[in-house]
């Protein structure tokens, strides 16, 4: 039982919030119970209408084209339905203007003479035609010869009770299980067909198409309640009116007056739009203030759809989405309570009719915002309850206050005195205890200083003890993901066990850096696998080049260069192949050198977009022959060369033309400033997106053997702890070295002369003799100063890795490590390489080594015309056009496959012009 002070203030609490307690559920649930029987569904649809309308301006949407079919139309015709001769007509102009899909949104189940047969000729020669059929309810037929060609998408629409359209009917799934597309969806697949996308499964109900992730509308979604959801339908996010699409009338189609390029590469929708066809219907933006409500033809409610699935895919346009139910009518008591606690806090206060007006304005403006950014969020409900609960708690609060002033009034004309007395001697309680808490606060605060200093010493020497034990958690998961016997379901647990192990490290990680700040020795560590590692790559490309010219290669890239960035790797990297490829060649002394930094200032642009961007600068500068004056405007033409080039008798003169069209691809300049026998500095600027790791970071692949004709190295393992060397030599064995281990610095001193490895892993804290000495004492030695050195360290602050410096370390490793990252500095200081999963043995030579050997007598097995398309293909650096023509060499051709195919992904147009136009002039 509790004491009597403890239960009195828990009674007294409970007394206080009484009205709360009471008055939020019971308003919360009556709002909840409305909402669920539907007496606000009128109102959510008004207000969603509401937001439509009030959304600011959305430009047209080029890629679709209305071709309108009116009353003036229908008197030029003569006749409705138009004859099949008139609209066989109409279709072939459209056809020639070459757009990318055409939708005929007038049923055509029947023939309408004249012409029917010079119609199905036309339904039969245009493949990109989809005509339409009624599928649900009164069901009408599509045209029978484009029915035959799979041509055909229905057209129906889904109406709400108030007759308006505010769903997208996307499939629907026949009696006899065969899935049917609406002509929207069906449009827009073509259209982004074209572009590489297409749509993808990413879980049950849920679709992938691009950018865009589709989730299929419930009966209860946002303002619904109990609406039929059959089939797959979307909450349609309209782009707007008529005014959104461009628009012209089928008597100019007739006539051929199309202004160019209005229809090239677009959907172009045809439809009835005269106000006397039915075809017309109701519209969030359907209002009058005269009682008529304006309606708008089908044809332009399918435009809409079209416009907001390819926006999504294409530019992540949002989607309207909803809320789950349960959320809802969590947010639903929540501002049930908010009203009722105002209420309580402001008791009968002149001001607290305002504060619930300007919070239920908050709310309201708050949900229209949450609408711009795609949510659709009941408003009345919640606003509802927030009102009611004030006025409710209001007058409860009222009554409660009378009794108690009433009742107080008594108690005081009886007791006034004794309570004055009880006054007095609380107070002097009060100002005791307030004595008493200054002296134990400021014990507390020195203790609090104490303890926390002693925190921070405590987590910097913790830095070791912790870390070691994930090593070999995170190390043997990695190991035993390698087994390939391992059920599916153990893979799962380990992925699991290896993500936990990761999510602790970056724990612990926050935590020591932490301490790092309070003991002041915080460092700034950037690093980035996407942009650093290319020009790692880079860099290791031409190094060998040259070092064999006596040329010293230098790459300075700032501290403030994004290491995670979206934009084409491929076409950078072929940039600065390009560029560092002409200095290096026309530089016979001194230095070639690549700047990367980042200029921070915002364009107009980004903040349009408001997106993270940024530009990215390159410069490389060499002193090599230099380039003349003239020479320089033509420098970027295709097939020029300077006549440092040309006495050269290297290249085609296209390196520069096709750097000069990635850079401006990527939203940059290219620029070259150059004086004769000095030098020359090339230099342009990329728009990139700032990326989250998780955007870039590609799964490296896993090493399983070293590559044949490696040598079997020796490698010494050195660790006081069993499990970690048990990793180690588990690990290494794996992949073919030959590992021998030691659990201090004496034992690694006695094996490693015997021994004699090629590389040693080396801890740093172990009993009986550290790392730091035993290295020091191999490092001494002739033979030691030859082999490789790395640490083995839970810590690497800077203060350490001088330690490890001095001491000999070639390098370092910090704990816990990735098994990639072990290899890959292996693979660095060995100058060795892998096999690796999935990958044969056959495969592992470069292939480069391929396209290198390719001749013009590989390129003789196919015909001279497709010879003459493969260079027009290189010509114009069309990379796409290129693939194609790869499909049809015979499959008995596989290094002529593989070695064009290297040519086109790395870009390299000049190699294929060269061979191409070799074997034409011979």
């Amino acid at each position: 039982m509790l004491p009597n002070p403890i239960l009195r203030l828990l009674q007294r609490s409970i007394g206080q919030w009484r009205g709360v307690l009471i008055t939020a559920p019971s308003i919360a649930g009556l709002a909840i119970l409305a909402n669920s029987v539907g007496w606000f569904q009128m109102l959510e649809w008004a207000t969603l209408d509401l937001y439509f309308r009030q959304r600011p301006f959305e430009p047209i949407d080029e890629r679709i084209v209305i071709v309108r079919v009116d009353e003036y139309d229908i008197k030029q015709i003569g006749k409705w339905p138009i004859p099949d001769a008139v609209l066989a007509k109409a279709i072939e102009n459209l056809k020639a203007q070459q757009p990318r899909a055409i939708g005929l949104d007038i049923y055509r189940d029947l023939p309408v003479q004249p012409g029917h047969q010079k119609l199905e000729q036309v339904f039969k020669s245009t493949p990109n035609l989809i005509g339409v059929e009624k599928v649900v309810g009164n069901n009408v037929a599509p045209p029978p010869t484009l029915s035959k060609l799979g041509q055909v998408a229905f057209a129906d629409l889904v109406l709400d009770a108030d007759g308006k359209v505010r769903r997208g009917l996307m499939s629907v799934k026949l009696e006899e299980n065969q899935t049917k597309l609406s002509l929207s969806a069906r449009l827009s697949l073509m259209y982004l067909q074209a572009k590489g996308i297409t749509l993808k499964t990413k879980k049950p109900g849920e679709l992938q198409l691009g950018k865009a992730v589709f989730t299929p509308f419930r009966g209860n979604d946002g303002g619904y309640v109990r609406a039929n959801y059959g089939g797959y339908q979307v909450l349609l996010n309209y782009r707007g009116l008529e005014n959104k699409f461009h628009q012209i009338s089928i008597t100019d189609v007739l006539a051929n007056r199309i202004s160019p390029d209005l229809l090239s590469d677009r959907i172009v929708l045809i439809g009835a739009t005269g106000q006397s066809f039915n075809d017309l219907f109701l519209t969030p933006y359907s209002r009058s203030s005269l009682g008529t409500a304006k309606q708008i033809p089908g044809v332009f409610i399918h435009a809409n759809l079209i416009s907001q699935t390819l926006s999504a895919a294409l530019e992540g346009r949002a989607l309207i989405k909803v809320w789950p139910e349960p959320l809802e009518w969590w947010w639903i008591f929540f501002w049930s309570t908010c009203g009722a606690i105002l209420a309580s806090i402001f008791p009968l206060k002149r001001y607290t009719l305002g504060s619930i007006f300007l919070l239920g304005c908050g709310l309201s403006s708050g949900y229209y915002l949450a609408f711009l950014s795609g949510w659709w969020i009941p408003a009345v409900p919640s606003l509802l309850a927030l009102v009611a609960s004030a006025v409710v708690n209001t007058g409860y609060i009222l009554i409660e206050n009378l009794q108690i002033s009433h009742k107080k009034l008594e108690d005081y004309s009886r007791t006034l005195e004794e309570k004055v007395k009880e006054r007095t001697v609380e107070l002097e309680r009060k100002k005791d205890e307030l004595e008493q808490q200054a002296i134990e606060l400021a014990k507390a605060k020195e203790i609090a200083v104490a303890a926390n200093a002693a925190k921070s010493a405590f987590l910097a020497n913790m830095s070791h003890e912790l870390r070691t034990p994930l090593n070999a958690i995170l190390g043997f998961t990695q190991l035993m993901a390698r087994d390939a016997s391992l059920s599916k379901e153990n893979q799962e647990y380990i992925g699991i066990i290896n993500r936990s192990g990761e999510h602790l490290l970056g724990l612990i990680n926050d935590v020591l850096e932490m301490s790092k700040i309070e003991l002041g020795r915080l460092e700034l560590n950037e690093n980035n696998l996407d942009l650093y590692n290319l020009i790692d790559t880079v860099k290791e490309l031409f190094q060998l080049k040259a070092e064999s010219k006596g040329l010293e290669l230098i790459f300075d890239v700032e501290m403030d260069v994004p290491q995670y960035i979206i934009t084409d790797g491929k076409k950078l990297r072929q940039i600065l192949i390009n560029l560092l490829s002409n200095s290096i060649k026309f530089t016979e002394r001194g230095s070639v050198i690549l700047y990367v930094n980042s200029l921070s200032e915002s364009s107009p642009n980004n903040a349009k977009l408001n997106q993270n961007f940024s530009t990215l600068l390159f410069e490389v500068e060499d002193t090599g022959f230099g380039i003349a004056p003239e020479e320089i405007n033509s420098l970027f033409e295709a097939f020029v060369q300077t006549e440092t080039g040309r006495k050269s008798q290297q290249g085609t003169g296209l390196g520069l033309a096709i750097s000069k069209q990635f850079v401006e691809q990527m939203g940059g300049k290219i620029s070259v400033q150059s004086q004769v026998g000095k030098g020359t500095i090339f230099t342009f600027s990329i728009q990139v997106q700032a990326a989250l790791a998780t955007e870039n970071i590609k799964a490296e692949p896993t090493a399983i053997a070293l590559a044949p004709n490696t040598p079997r190295y020796r490698i010494l393992v050195v660790d006081d702890r069993y499990e970690n060397r048990l990793l180690l030599v588990k690990l290494l064995e794996s992949i073919g070295f030959f590992v021998r281990e030691a659990s201090n610095g004496e034992e690694a001193i006695a094996i490693w002369s015997d021994f004699e490895p090629h590389l040693i892993w080396m801890d740093i804290k172990m009993p009986v003799m550290d790392g730091y000495e035993a290295t020091k004492i191999i490092k001494a030695t002739p033979q030691g100063k030859s082999t490789i050195i790395i640490a083995l360290t839970a810590s690497a602050l800077k203060h350490e890795r001088e330690f490890m410096s001095e001491a000999g370390y070639d390098d370092f490793l910090l704990k816990p490590f990735s098994e990639n990252l072990l290899l890959k500095k292996m693979a660095e200081y060995l100058s060795i390489s892998y096999v690796y999963a999935g990958e044969e043995e056959t495969d592992s030579q470069p292939s480069k080594n391929l396209y290198s050997a390719l001749t013009i007598e590989d390129l003789c097995v196919m015909s001279s015309s497709w010879v003459q398309e493969l260079y027009d293909a290189a010509l114009t650096c069309d990379d796409g056009q290129i693939m194609e023509l790869i499909k049809e060499i015979p499959q008995s051709n596989t290094n002529l496959v593989r070695a064009l195919t290297d040519l086109a992904h790395d870009f390299r147009f000049d190699v294929l012009i060269d061979l191409s136009m070799k074997l034409i002039n011979e």
